[in-house]
Formats: structure tokens, sequence, C-alpha cells
């Protein structure tokens, strides 16, 4: 493999993974930090009209846990010491798309109260259907 560890050429992929992992850590907790000292001074009939907030910062923590845990795991597995690593990494690497469609839309309050209406709206449909018949 072209990222051996005898020559340093895995610098090449561990550099930009952990850059950018770094960079992404950090910003989280500067925005969650000045969030956090935006709501102290804010009064309690102020704070209900920003609870959107909250579910921005969810947001963005699942995010960075979802795209980072896999990469760390990338990270961990530079020297190809486990082919049961090597495994995880490339799964939990495919599956990131579903698990932000997961946590992103399938656990999302308003979609679910949408997903729950339509759904309950078919049944209500169907069933006056077959009791026309």
């Amino acid at each position: 493999c072209w990222l051996s560890t005898e020559h340093g050429f895995s610098w090449v992929f561990l550099a930009p993974v952990i850059s950018i992992l770094t960079v992404g850590a950090f910003h989280s907790i500067c925005i969650i930090n000045q969030i956090i000292r935006y709501h102290l001074c804010l009064s309690i009939a102020e704070l209900s009209c920003y609870s959107s907030i909250h579910s921005w910062i969810k947001s963005a923590l699942v995010l960075m846990v979802i795209l980072g845990s896999t990469w760390l795991l990338g990270v961990f597995n530079i020297n190809q010491s486990s082919i049961t690593m090597v495994y995880l990494f490339t799964i939990l690497n495919t599956l990131q798309g579903f698990l932000i469609f997961l946590f992103h839309c399938l656990l999302n309050k308003k979609v679910g109260f949408l997903m729950l209406t339509y759904i309950m709206n078919s049944i209500i449909k169907s069933l006056n259907s077959n009791n026309s018949l």
C-alpha cells in the first residue's frame, strides 16, 4: 500500500484528517461557548424565542460525532494492525449518509409528526374507501 508507515507516506492521509478534526472540534467549541454566553444575557421571555438554537447545537454535535468518529477510526487504523478495524472503518464510512438521514430526518420531531399525520391520513382514507364498497 502506498500509505506505508516505513517511508512516512502515511502523513499524506493523517495530516489532513487530524487537521480537519482539530479545526472542526475547535470551531464547535467556540460556537457552543458563544451561544451559552448569549443565552446567559437573555431574559426568560427571550429564551423561549430561541429554542431552535438548541436543535441547531444538537444537529451540529450529532454531525460532528458521526463524521468525526469514523475518521478517528481511520487515524487509529493507519498501521493496519487489525483487519477488524479496517472493516469497521469501511462499514461506518458507508453508513454515514444513512446515519445523517436517520438523525436529521427520521428522528426529527417535526418530520416525525408529519410522517405520523401522513400515515394516519392514509389509514383513514383506506378505511373510508373500504367502507364505501
